[in-house]
């Protein structure tokens, strides 16, 4: 249901009103189904960076699932960081289980608003 009104001008240097007149609007939406995704990711890592001095990143990615599945992992390269770890992966995460994934950042730019390097995921299949 939308309730909806529309806007007056008397033709004048006056702002446009709304007018007292309400109307509604019935309609139905088509259904859709919702499809839920078994894969969760979370990242965990400090606040802050001191150039040039090791930052411990490491991500969790969690199978909610009842399939094991498998996922692709790539970590694009930033001109911000130097990386330790895994630049391009193919991982498997049991059914219910979870995978941490490790890495070892290097700010080598200072500033309030630096990129991390962007971490991509992809299911590669279930099984």
């Amino acid at each position: 249901m939308v309730k909806w009104c529309r806007a007056t001008d008397d033709s004048s240097s006056a702002p446009a009103t709304t007018s007292s007149t309400t109307t509604t609007t019935t309609f139905e939406l088509p259904s859709f189904r919702v499809r839920q995704s078994g894969l969760s990711v979370s990242a965990s890592l400090p606040s802050h960076g001191v150039v040039r001095t090791p930052m411990p990143v490491s991500f969790s990615l969690r199978n909610g699932t009842d399939r094991a599945a498998e996922f692709s992992l790539t970590v694009d390269p930033s001109e911000a960081f130097m990386l330790s770890g895994n630049k391009q992966l193919q991982t498997r995460v049991p059914p219910g289980g979870e995978k941490r994934l490790r890495y070892v950042l290097y700010p080598l730019v200072a500033g309030e608003a630096v990129e991390l390097p962007r971490l991509k995921l992809a299911p590669a299949r279930c099984v």
